[in-house]
């Protein structure tokens, strides 16, 4: 059996899938959002944590089955929300800014006016941001205790007691700051937002 986990915007699905690929039991859990400001929106990491949690707990229930039981997790989450984390404890640092987020729109305009292209739906401009305004990220920073990651990577941090630090391709590439053609992550665009890699 695999376990399938989408943490989507405004909740997380758990499917439990055969071997025959047919669904044998599902789950879901809302997510909150607030607005703290117009244009704004922040998540709870550990509200991404709990419904998760929650919803595989209710799947694998439905299902008979236990974790043991499960040959591999899928995950797949919102693109370019930005989270930011202890690496030593995984405890979230700051609230995750979601994915439609307007907070960085200024930077984005000014990154545009100098011939740089990039929305403010990707994550690199809200880790900027993130870096710039939340005190307790120059710390980590400063201490080396600091990830900067999409969901998923902060879920599959949490899902192997911090034991892999990853995301894939497709996810990397909604950051801004991953190059496609060479399969690596971006070091100018890396420099451009003052993110170590």
């Amino acid at each position: 059996h695999m376990l399938a986990l989408d943490l989507g915007t405004t909740g997380v699905r758990a499917l439990v899938v055969g071997g025959d690929g047919r669904i044998r039991a599902r789950a879901w859990r809302p997510l909150a959002s607030r607005f703290p400001q117009p244009g704004w929106l922040e998540q709870d990491p550990a509200g991404y944590w709990s419904a998760s949690e929650d919803a595989v707990r209710e799947a694998l229930a439905a299902a008979r089955l236990g974790a043991r039981d499960l040959a591999a997790i899928g995950v797949v989450t919102q693109r370019a929300t930005a989270l930011a984390w202890n690496a030593g404890t995984g405890v979230p640092l700051a609230p995750a800014i979601g994915w439609q987020d307007q907070r960085t729109e200024a930077r984005t305009r000014d990154l545009a006016a100098r011939g740089i292209p990039v929305s403010t739906m990707t994550s690199a401009t809200k880790f900027e941001w993130l870096l710039r305004h939340e005190p307790a990220l120059r710390e980590a920073a400063r201490s080396k205790r600091l990830r900067l990651g999409t969901p998923d990577a902060w879920l599959t941090d949490r899902l192997t007691g911090g034991a892999a630090f990853a995301t894939d391709a497709s996810q990397a590439s909604c950051t801004g700051l991953y190059d496609l053609r060479s399969g690596a992550w971006s070091a100018p665009a890396l420099a451009l937002f003052e993110i170590e890699p």
